[in-house]
């Protein structure tokens, strides 16, 4: 695994966990690689659990008004 300095522009930002910078981006190995893989799909089911149950809840609001 490489340890390279990076400038502090690149310092980590959130946004990176879906769209990492290219010059960073390009310096990772194949290991790393499929890891942030795994990562963000991880994030992107946890997203869509939340979403699902803010649907279901929003449902039960709706439900005893609309009939």
């Amino acid at each position: 695994m490489h340890n390279y300095q990076l400038p502090k522009e690149l310092a980590f930002k959130r946004e990176w966990i879906f769209d990492p910078p290219p010059e960073l981006y390009a310096q990772f190995e194949f290991r790393d690689l499929a890891r942030l893989s795994v990562i963000q799909l991880k994030a992107q089911q946890a997203v869509m659990k939340i979403q699902e149950d803010a649907i279901k809840e929003a449902i039960e609001v709706y439900s005893c008004y609309i009939k």
